[in-house]
């Protein structure tokens, strides 16, 4: 007996006629990263439009859960991070998703997926968990399994119109007959809103630059830093640059950038959490980040963008800007970010000034 036989036992249940709308009132969205619950928070909201008696319920970590515990109508539910020893042990994680889920089961009328794997432990995680309903998108195809195959799911997503994540987790709620016409990212930011307000000098063009993502691959080196922001200030004389860091590297690049001598380019005040750097985001007038997560919190705010990615058409469809004025900058590495073009970053910037037709 091969793998697919162990992912059909355990991804086939008996089904429904049809989901009953009417009976739906406790609802899980995946949780994830801040970038994937940024690109979630328009589901969110008609989630709310189209159940709007139903309790959504979303579970984070304790990074995440400050951006999102504003939101009037999304239950966050913060969780405590495993032990790294827990997470390097494959057997040890699997077995705690299996644990998480049986905390879960039985709890929720709705549940979506939106990843298209095809593991056999994350499809026996939902069958622990055992949603009343549960939309998920269509499988990948492997160990002879179709694409809409396993009956644990009562619904499939169709993407064929677009493999954005903000556009896939939409089309959840679509298959359930909900009409979207605001796709626009949501935010709350609770008595931190307007903190930020007048932090910017309004007479100058403010560009926050984050060179820190989710991981060591997508962390530039401070030379590169240095070299970027050096090339930014050129381009014109009231730029300044804010150089947003994580809060634990704080004082390691204050001290750096003081060696640099240059007035224009500065550290961001101090943020305690992604809550107040999300407030501080909306007030800049630019940004240039390798942080996914970062840019669609500018996005939320229709704040100019130049995303910086490894050479990876897949994670640039599924995670790129929303941003009016949203530019992505390719490195030639497909895992790495680092050797970007600061060329066509200047070009991009000076294109974003003209369009907003800025006194320089």
């Amino acid at each position: 007996m091969g793998r697919g036989f162990f992912i059909r036992l355990a991804g086939m249940k008996k089904k429904e006629k049809d989901i009953e709308l009417k009976n739906i009132r406790r609802i899980l969205i995946p949780g994830g990263r801040i970038g994937d619950m940024v690109c979630e928070t328009p589901l969110i909201r008609e989630l709310h439009n189209f159940f709007p008696e139903a309790e959504i319920d979303v579970y984070l970590d304790k990074i995440v859960t400050p951006l999102f515990k504003n939101c009037p109508y999304l239950n966050v539910i913060e969780t405590k991070r495993g032990s790294r020893f827990v997470h390097r042990v494959k057997i040890l994680r699997i077995l705690s998703s299996w644990y998480d889920a049986l905390l879960k089961r039985k709890k929720y009328d709705l549940y979506f997926d939106f990843t298209s794997g095809l593991r056999f432990y994350s499809i026996f995680a939902l069958k622990i968990m055992k949603p009343r309903y549960s939309v998920g998108v269509f499988r990948e195809e492997k160990h002879g399994i179709k694409k809409d195959e396993l009956t644990i799911f009562d619904k499939y997503i169709e993407t064929k119109k677009s493999n954005h994540m903000r556009d896939i987790s939409l089309a959840g709620i679509e298959v359930l007959g909900k009409k979207v016409e605001n796709r626009k990212y949501e935010l709350f930011l609770g008595e931190t809103e307007e903190k930020y307000k007048d932090y910017f000098p309004k007479e100058n063009i403010n560009i926050i630059f984050n060179y820190t993502g989710g991981n060591i691959k997508k962390n530039l080196s401070i030379e590169e830093v240095k070299e970027s922001c050096k090339k930014l200030i050129e381009i014109n004389e009231k730029i300044i640059i804010y150089v947003m860091v994580l809060p634990d590297k704080y004082e390691e690049l204050e001290k750096e950038i003081k060696k640099w001598k240059e007035e224009r380019i500065k550290i961001c005040e101090k943020t305690e959490d992604i809550l107040e750097a999300a407030a501080m985001i909306k007030y800049t007038n630019i940004l240039v980040s390798v942080d996914t997560g970062v840019v669609h919190i500018a996005s939320a705010y229709n704040i100019p963008v130049i995303s910086i990615f490894p050479d990876n058409e897949n994670s640039i469809e599924y995670f790129s800007p929303k941003s009016e004025l949203s530019y992505v900058i390719k490195c030639k590495d497909r895992r790495w970010i680092k050797d970007f073009d600061k060329e066509e970053m200047k070009r991009d910037i000076k294109e974003i000034i003209d369009k907003l037709k800025w006194k320089v």
